[in-house]
């Protein structure tokens, strides 16, 4: 399975994808895709929107979402191994960095679609509609944007399919249920949601 095929069976064949060590050892590539995507739609949200520049310089805001992208994929990937080791499964951290970075891809790639398809229709529609709904727009938008709460609340909902995807990889692997496979998938993200908070209070 090249990169290109198992980029499109993540989204509607992840078992294969997540079971395959050979897509696994691409991890660097998809991690860095995904600090690209997180970065951009980031900037979409928070820079054209309300002025990011005066809230945070870029250079603050590009190493913390390098920061908590990178331990979100390395504490994820040491969490499962430990769990593997349990269930008398030794996975490779090499595998289980693949595995997250992978199960995390759609849900970033819907995140990124969706405030760019917002944030161009918005713009779109401010400018057919003239200056007085141009300030409407941009209020709207600042209020859907405006605040880490609201974009890191967009981000939870995204993250569900990541623990869905992770659940059914993991089932696969350890061969365990849905139920036991969910709840230990889901414990890392809740950890990660904690990590956010404390960093950016």
């Amino acid at each position: 399975m090249n990169f290109r095929q198992a980029f499109i069976r993540i989204f509607y064949r992840p078992s294969e994808v997540l079971a395959s060590e050979e897509v696994a050892s691409k991890w660097a590539y998809i991690c860095l895709f995904l600090f690209l995507l997180w970065y951009v739609d980031a900037i979409a949200a928070f820079g054209v929107v309300t002025g990011l520049r005066e809230v945070m310089p870029y250079f603050v805001f590009f190493y913390s979402l390098f920061f908590i992208l990178t331990l979100l994929i390395l504490i994820n990937a040491l969490y499962l191994s430990v769990i593997g080791a349990i269930f008398s499964h030794r996975l490779k951290l090499n595998f289980l960095l693949g595995f997250v970075s992978w199960s995390v891809l759609p849900s970033a790639v819907f995140s990124f679609v969706l405030i760019l398809v917002l944030s161009v229709a918005f713009t779109l529609r401010s400018d057919a509609l003239g200056n007085e709904s141009s300030i409407l727009m941009n209020n709207t938008l600042s209020r859907f944007f405006g605040s880490f709460d609201s974009y890191f609340l967009l981000r939870h909902f995204a993250e569900v399919w990541a623990i869905a995807l992770q659940t059914i990889g993991l089932r696969t692997i350890i061969g365990r249920s849905a139920f036991v496979c969910s709840t230990i998938v889901i414990i890392p993200f809740i950890f990660f949601h904690v990590l956010i908070r404390w960093y950016f209070s």
